[in-house]
């Protein structure tokens, strides 16, 4: 049975990301019909939309030193971020995270001002996501 759940929870994390990528709003979806299958798939996985959750954006980025510019950046905005280098090419990821209540207008707000914010790092929004946790009473 938990074998069963880490799968669907695995299945909806990959899913989050693939529906609120950049690549899949260039394939068909605009980018709030991308918000909204996601906020829609997060509900049906039982996520509590009464309360805050973690939202991790990702920005990418061209260069590391404009990656921390904009984590600096970002920080002012009450974000919490990271570095990595992608794992192909040659570009970097900030990850930006925040708590926030799952609705479509404040993750449309927040990309908005992330996106605004690091045109100046040559940087664009890439994506969001929610770390979907299984429900300890349906263990």
């Amino acid at each position: 049975m938990k074998k069963q759940k880490l799968v669907i929870v695995l299945t909806i994390v990959m899913l989050i990301f693939t529906a609120c990528s950049k690549g899949n709003s260039e394939k068909g979806f605009s980018d709030s019909q991308a918000d909204i299958l996601t906020l829609t798939k997060l509900q049906e996985s039982g996520v509590d939309f009464s309360k805050e959750q973690l939202v991790d954006f990702q920005v990418s980025v061209d260069t590391e030193e404009n990656g921390r510019r904009l984590q600096d950046r970002l920080a002012k905005e009450s974000f919490k971020c990271s570095i990595r280098k992608d794992y192909e090419g040659s570009r970097w990821t900030t990850e930006c995270s925040k708590e926030m209540f799952l609705e479509i207008d404040s993750i449309m707000n927040e990309q908005q001002l992330i996106d605004s914010i690091s045109r100046k790092y040559n940087g664009y929004i890439d994506g969001w996501g929610v770390l979907v946790k299984p429900n300890k009473n349906n263990e």
